[in-house]
């Protein structure tokens, strides 16, 4: 139960960091081209924000 505990604070922990920097890159992705986008979306897995 410790690791399954342990495992799920570092998700959690995961989450809120996500949530942190979302804003930050909205506000960068509003601002590149369709050429940086589409590299952006690889990087990021497919979409604005998502890893």
């Amino acid at each position: 139960m410790e690791r399954m505990d342990a495992r799920i604070k570092a998700t959690e922990a995961k989450l809120e960091s996500l949530k942190a920097l979302k804003p930050a890159t909205e506000g960068l992705y509003a601002v590149l081209t369709d050429a940086q986008k589409e590299k952006a979306d690889k990087l990021l897995g497919g979409g604005c924000g998502m890893m």
